[in-house]
């Protein structure tokens, strides 16, 4: 299964999400860009391997242009930048250093809390070769959560690692406050 879109028109070009997706893409291709870049905000944009970058981006352009279309640009950026600097200091608040891709998963993840106060009955096109079938987007938020429990959770555990769930409580933080901005700036819709 490989969501193709969500059904609800944004009506306008996503470029600030265009532009958050590209930065993501750079900083991972070039991490000497990210190392220009100031250390949080370089902290805010790339992963550790191609498949969190693509996933990753691959929600942030599935959800994120219906936040900015309803919230617009400069508050979809401040969502995604102030998500993803929370994520990245709660997850290391327990001591232990900051975990590479926190901030960029706590970014998208408050576009996703926005996006889920915002549209909480939005459906998602998915390919299930050989046709499409429309699914609530509420199960690729479940999804989300799962990647993310697999990731920072489970794989860190299973090589190892102590897992203490910080970055989980750090994500978690990071869609309340999502939704929170999301609650503030809302405008109302103008259907036409």
């Amino acid at each position: 299964m490989i969501p193709v879109q969500d059904v609800v028109p944004s009506g306008r070009p996503p470029l600030a999400t265009l532009a958050l997706v590209v930065l993501n893409g750079l900083a991972f291709a070039t991490p000497t860009l990210a190392g220009q870049l100031p250390p949080v905000a370089g902290a805010l944009f790339g992963d550790t391997t191609l498949v969190n970058v693509v996933v990753g981006m691959w929600f942030l352009w599935l959800f994120g242009d219906n936040v900015e279309a309803r919230l617009g640009r400069l508050t979809a950026i401040a969502i995604y930048v102030a998500c993803g600097w929370l994520a990245l200091h709660l997850s290391s608040a327990t001591g232990s250093p900051p975990l590479a891709g926190m901030g960029a998963a706590g970014g998208i993840t408050g576009i996703l809390g926005a996006y889920f106060l915002l549209l909480p009955h939005a459906r998602v096109l998915l390919l299930m070769p050989p046709t499409l079938a429309e699914l609530p987007a509420v199960f690729l938020l479940g999804g989300w959560w799962l990647l993310q429990l697999f990731r920072f959770v489970a794989a860190p555990a299973a090589a190892g690692v102590l897992a203490d769930g910080a970055a989980i409580w750090a994500l978690a933080a990071a869609m309340l406050l999502g939704t929170i901005i999301c609650r503030v700036m809302r405008r109302p819709v103008i259907w036409q």
